[in-house]
């Protein structure tokens, strides 16, 4: 829920002091997140890291687009945020096979134990290696929050619908009732391995994306057309609901997971280099901010 104040406030920041002082700023708080989790030893203190933790992820989360679009041209933008998500799927799927590994085998304190350094060394590394991206020419741009939104160009909305779309069902729906629908789809009395086999499908979906999404971006590049790409994505992920929905047995969960995941790794590149031909580089930091929110929600 934080996330979804810092976001557009986070792009205003991006729009205002540059890319590097906020993403290194979101990273620190990152670090002091993961040390909060380690330190808490009751609700609120770690609902306090949570919240530190929202507003780490939309600083580090908005500037990382915002970089993406200042360093890109259209030419290139949608494979290399293609790229982007790959990279960032790989390591979503190393942690949901290292983090259980590590809370089983060390226990949970001692897996945070790790994780702070390490994200505190990703901060170490940001701050040796990356660069300022701001387009030095800023004339015109708007001096609140509301001017910038409002200067952003209306269609906008139309990426911004989509990708609110797609996470609803995808990580919201789909990530919520995936165990359900392993279980209702097993056989009575099967020995199915239902947390394992759920686990198994959720890494899936994200490895799918590794491979699929930078081939996505260089497809949207070459036609020139982020429509089209997105469009072909949006078909295939319904298509994936309409599995899920209609099918029976483990057979039809698992082949719409994939397909859901297919055209989530199909649309997403799409949309942000959609939204980043849309927008002037002073705004850029807004559009990302708007584009995450509208994620989130």
């Amino acid at each position: 829920f934080i996330r979804l104040a810092a976001n557009p406030v986070g792009g205003l920041v991006y729009d205002r002091l540059g890319r590097r002082r906020p993403v290194l700023a979101g990273l620190g708080l990152a670090t002091l997140a993961t040390l909060g989790y380690y330190l808490a030893q009751s609700f609120w203190p770690l609902l306090l890291a949570r919240l530190v933790w929202g507003l780490a992820y939309s600083l580090v989360a908005v500037g990382t687009l915002a970089i993406l679009l200042d360093v890109t041209t259209p030419a290139d933008r949608a494979r290399t945020v293609g790229g982007y998500h790959a990279l960032a799927n790989v390591g979503r799927v190393a942690v949901f096979l290292a983090s259980g590994w590590l809370v089983d085998a060390l226990g949970y304190r001692r897996t945070l134990a790790v994780f702070a350094p390490l994200t505190a060394l990703g901060g170490v590394i940001a701050w040796a290696a990356l660069r300022e991206t701001r387009p030095t020419d800023g004339a015109g741009t708007p001096t609140s929050l509301r001017a910038s939104f409002r200067t952003l160009d209306r269609r906008l909305l139309v990426p911004a619908a989509a990708g609110f779309a797609t996470f609803f069902g995808g990580s919201g729906v789909l990530m919520a009732t995936l165990g359900l629908h392993v279980r209702e789809a097993a056989a009575p009395g099967a020995l199915v391995p239902i947390a394992t086999l759920t686990g198994a499908l959720l890494a899936a979906r994200q490895a799918v994306a590794i491979v699929v999404a930078p081939l996505a971006g260089r497809v949207a590049d070459a036609l020139g057309d982020r429509t089209a790409v997105a469009a072909a994505g949006a078909g295939i992920g319904v298509a994936g609901f309409t599995v899920l929905a209609a099918g029976r047995g483990l057979g039809a969960v698992v082949v719409g997971v994939l397909l859901v995941a297919l055209g989530e790794s199909v649309l997403l590149p799409a949309l942000t280099a959609w939204a980043g031909d849309l927008t002037p580089p002073a705004l850029r930091g807004a559009a990302m901010g708007g584009l995450a929110t509208a994620n989130d929600l």
